[in-house]
C-alpha cells in the first residue's frame, strides 16, 4: 500500500505539472482498485486495464459490474484468448464457426465482437499486420443477437453447449 500511495503521490505532481491529464491503473484487481480509487486527492481512476477474452472471464465477471458502477472504463488487452487454435474442444469451435458464418466473420472477429458488446469496455486487439488490423475494424460492425452473445459467453466459460446453436435459431 505505503508503494501505491507513493505512485499516486507522483502521479498528482505530474498533474500540477500539466504533463497528465486523466490516469488509469493495469492489472489492478479488483480489491487492489477499489483501495486505490480513494488515495488520489486530485484526480480519479478513470479506467482499469485488465487482460480478458472469451474463454478468460474472471474481470468481466468480478470486475466489470463495479467499474461500470463507478463510471470507470475496463480496458482489455489482448481479447484472443491465448492457445485458442489449440486447445478449444471441436464441439465449441464449431459453434463459434456457426455463429461466424451466419456473419461472414471469422472466429477471431466474433470474439472480439463479444468484448465489445459489453458496455463500458473497449478492447486492445492483437495486431501484428495489416490483415489483423482489417478484421478486428470490421468486428466492430458485427451485430450479435443476445442469443449468440449468451452462447459465446457460455462456450467461453467451458459450459457444455453441443446443439445448442441449432436449437437457438428456432427461437
Amino acid at each position: 500500500m505505503i508503494r501505491l500511495k507513493k505512485y499516486i503521490r507522483t502521479v498528482e505532481f505530474l498533474i500540477d505539472e500539466g504533463k497528465i491529464r486523466h490516469v488509469g491503473a493495469n492489472n489492478f484487481s479488483l480489491k487492489k482498485f477499489k483501495k486505490a480509487q480513494y488515495i488520489p486527492k486530485k484526480f480519479e481512476l478513470v479506467a482499469n486495464q485488465l487482460e480478458a477474452s472469451f474463454t478468460d472471464q474472471h474481470h468481466i465477471i468480478n470486475s466489470l459490474p463495479y467499474l461500470k458502477k463507478e463510471g470507470v472504463l475496463m480496458i482489455v488487452q489482448s481479447p484472443k484468448p491465448k492457445y485458442f487454435e489449440i486447445y478449444i474442444p471441436k464441439y465449441y469451435r464449431k459453434q463459434l464457426e456457426l455463429i461466424a458464418r451466419k456473419h461472414k466473420a471469422t472466429i477471431n472477429q466474433i470474439t472480439l465482437a463479444w468484448i465489445l458488446h459489453q458496455k463500458n469496455v473497449v478492447a486492445i486487439p492483437e495486431t501484428p499486420n495489416i490483415i489483423r488490423l482489417k478484421e478486428n475494424v470490421q468486428a466492430l460492425n458485427i451485430n450479435l443477437t443476445l442469443e449468440e452473445f449468451q452462447l459465446i459467453k457460455r462456450i467461453g466459460a467451458g459450459i457444455n453447449v453441443e446443439n445448442d446453436y441449432e436449437y437457438t435459431q428456432w427461437i
